[in-house]
């Protein structure tokens, strides 16, 4: 698995993310066409371990809290180093993700699915239907959350999703929507 994410390094086939490392800038069929098979979550790993290793050689420490668990589209990562300018905290992110991360999240994207956590999902839906929205019982994912939820009714998604969230992974840095 580690080979996978060695050689798209040495292929230099992964683009440099912005300030949110999102792994943004590869069009799908572009990613995917970078490699022969489907990225597992072990793929994943091992190219955020190699992330880890690369800015391990600097003053940049890559701290990993885990699979996000509103849509395990990737893990959640941040990047400190006490003393040292942003910029500087930034463009060593920049590099070593772009060397060891960012096609292989992007390709993980294309190839799986996002789906929130079975446990945090099951409370939002219960949430929601506490307060009168209606809902299948088909939702997976934040953007199934979105589109059932009518528009006016934006804040009570928030409001379920959010302190949900904070209760189930507390000092899990929650991004939604």
């Amino acid at each position: 698995m580690i080979t996978l994410a060695l050689a798209c390094a040495l292929a230099g086939c992964a683009q440099a993310g912005d300030h949110d490392y999102q792994g943004e800038g590869e069009e799908p069929a572009q990613v995917a066409s970078m490699f022969p098979t489907p990225v597992t979550k072990a793929d994943y790993e091992d190219a955020v371990h190699l992330t880890s290793d690369c800015m391990g050689k600097t003053k940049v420490q890559l701290v990993n809290y885990g699979w996000d668990p509103i849509d395990q589209q990737g893990m959640i990562l941040i990047y400190r180093a006490p003393g040292v300018p942003k910029a500087e905290v930034s463009d060593t992110a920049r590099k070593c993700r772009a060397q060891h991360l960012d096609a292989v999240e992007a390709r993980y994207k294309h190839d799986h699915e996002a789906f929130m956590a079975p446990k945090l999902m099951k409370i939002v839906q219960g949430c929601l239907t506490t307060k009168g929205i209606s809902l299948t019982g088909q939702e997976r994912n934040p953007e199934d959350l979105l589109e059932a939820v009518p528009e006016d009714k934006l804040v009570d998604l928030l409001d379920c999703v959010h302190p949900n969230a904070n209760k189930l992974y507390p000092g899990l840095p929650i991004e939604f929507p």
